[in-house]
């Protein structure tokens, strides 16, 4: 987040990320292949993408990919802001790219992002005016669309952090509610 304050000139966050301990990133790091380059774990778990989506801040979502393997996303709380915002890298001609708030997390908190089987919706829970809860974004033409709210039973009970789509179109996701 810091190295991303930075090339985007914000001057009161960059202030507020130093205060929390975040540090700068000389150059972001060039990663190749799928999964940014990461090793694979042999029996012994492994932090990921250390320094990129394992860093100094603990409170992160665990990372997704489009169906693709293209794309990766993930959530982290922004110091200064009211809460998480989904991160999102690409990878462009055999290159990951530095990572971004994705442009349908940026105004509003949002957190642990799922991509469907098909790669063209983005699930995640977000709290954004008076509604809380599971949202979605679609891809159209390369650009993911401004969030719409999900409407139905997933919304209408207590909803927890967690939705998932599978191949079959069901959604699964976690819940509060006895049952």
């Amino acid at each position: 987040p810091l190295s991303i304050a930075e090339n985007n000139s914000n001057k009161k966050l960059i202030a507020r990320l130093k205060e929390f301990g975040a540090f700068a990133v000389e150059q972001f790091p060039r990663l190749t292949g799928k999964y940014m380059g990461q090793r694979t774990p042999k029996g012994t778990p492994l932090y990921f993408a250390t320094g990129i989506v394992s860093n100094e801040n603990p409170q992160h979502s665990a990372p997704v990919f489009s169906d693709d393997m293209k794309e990766m996303l993930w959530a982290e709380i922004i110091p200064g802001k009211d809460g998480f915002r989904i991160m999102s890298s690409r990878l462009k001609n055999g290159v990951w790219t530095q990572p971004e708030y994705a442009l349908f997390s940026m105004e509003y908190p949002s957190n642990n992002p799922t991509v469907s089987p098909d790669g063209r919706r983005i699930y995640f829970y977000s709290w954004r005016g008076k509604k809380a809860g599971v949202w979605f974004t679609d891809k159209r033409n390369g650009v993911w669309t401004q969030p719409l709210f999900l409407d139905g039973a997933i919304n209408s009970i207590l909803s927890g952090w967690s939705v998932h789509q599978v191949h079959n179109r069901r959604i699964y996701f976690s819940s509060a509610k006895a049952g």
